[in-house]
Formats: C-alpha cells, structure tokens, sequence
C-alpha cells in the first residue's frame, strides 16, 4: 500500500521494514534501470544551467574593454570620413579657383604682349609725335 505525505519528499512504499513501520524510499534501492533518481536530475540541472555563467570582474572588465574599443574606434571612421569630406571639398573649391587665377593670368599676359608689341609702340608714337633718334638710345643692364 502506498501512502502520500505532505511532506514532498518523503514518500514511502508498502514494504515494511524488519519492525514492520513503512521504509522510505530513498533508503530503498533503486532497481530501475537507465531512470535516475530525482536527486540526480536536481545535480544535474544544477551542473547544466545555462544563464549563469560565473564571469570574473576582470573578464567583465576585458569585455567592455573590448566593446568600447569598437565602438570609439567606429566612432574614429564615421569623423574621419566626414572631415575627409570636408576636406575634400575644400580642395575642389581650390583647385576651382586655381583654375580661374591661370586662365586670368594667361589673359592677362596676351594682353600684355599685344600691348608691348614693338610694331604697336612705333604707331603710337608716330601719332603722337615722337621720333626715335638711335644716338639717344642707351641700353642699360642690371
């Protein structure tokens, strides 16, 4: 005959021992085989229990060690490739006005050459009078 306590963990059989008073059945043997017994499964579940790994304040420590490099070092990319950016059209917007500074330059000096033109000068001269007299001609170098 079985009998249920409210005690859970105790749970007796109907076998009586040698006084005959019912036996526990943890202090019988287990004759089942390939079951375990509930202790076992309760060792084991502690042995297997997968949110509580024990991590040490170091290992913590290396962790967000770790993620905060990433992250700074992601952080560094994103500036960098902003100011590159920046920087970038800083020299399109020279290189632009490089560009307008030479094409200046060479009208400048066409209009330099056609104002020094020797054929040009000797007109100009003659309309206003001028004469070229070789004898007062002096040529002078530095």
């Amino acid at each position: 005959m079985r009998q249920n306590s409210i005690d859970s963990d105790i749970i007796y059989r109907g076998a009586n021992g040698a006084n005959g008073n019912s036996i526990p059945v943890n202090a019988l043997p287990d004759h089942s085989i390939g079951t375990k017994t509930a202790e076992a499964k309760r060792s084991a579940a502690k042995d297997v229990s997968v949110g509580s790994v024990k991590v040490s304040f170091f290992e913590r420590f290396l962790i967000f060690l770790c993620c905060g490099s990433v992250i700074v070092g992601l952080f560094i990319i994103c500036l960098g490739r902003n100011k590159t950016s920046a920087i970038s059209y800083q020299i399109d917007n020279v290189n632009n006005q490089i560009q307008t500074v030479k094409q200046e330059n060479q009208d400048l000096n066409s209009e330099v050459q056609v104002l020094t033109n020797s054929s040009r000068l000797e007109k100009l001269a003659q309309e206003y009078g001028f004469q070229l007299d070789e004898n007062r001609v002096q040529n002078v170098m530095k």
